[in-house]
């Protein structure tokens, strides 16, 4: 029974966690959360000495992903925020719209 994947890719040392997804009999099971610990105890058996996550916030992670992130005690990290130069009706239009739905 196919509940969910996980996709990661290694490099110098590092995994990293790029996507994953589970349907609903995943969600009800955290095939989620089984997936990551098998994929960090994989990476692990082969060298690999970071494993990251991607990032994590108090209100804009969903819940049971921040409670996962959180109780692994890794280290955090911030990136730059991203900046929009495009210009224009439907570069304004789009950004609107995006906030509307966000």
């Amino acid at each position: 029974l196919h509940c969910g994947s996980i996709l990661t890719a290694e490099y110098h040392g590092t995994a990293e966690y790029l996507v994953g997804a589970v349907n609903a009999v995943g969600k009800r099971v955290n095939a989620g959360q089984f997936l990551l610990w098998r994929a960090l105890g994989d990476a692990r058996s082969r060298g690999i000495v970071r494993f990251d996550l991607g990032g994590v916030h108090p209100v804009q992670t969903p819940k049971g992903i921040y409670h996962f992130k959180s109780g692994i005690s890794g280290t955090p990290y911030a990136l730059v925020d991203e900046v929009d130069i495009a210009r224009g009706f439907l570069p304004r239009l789009t950004r609107r719209v995006v906030a509307l739905v966000a």
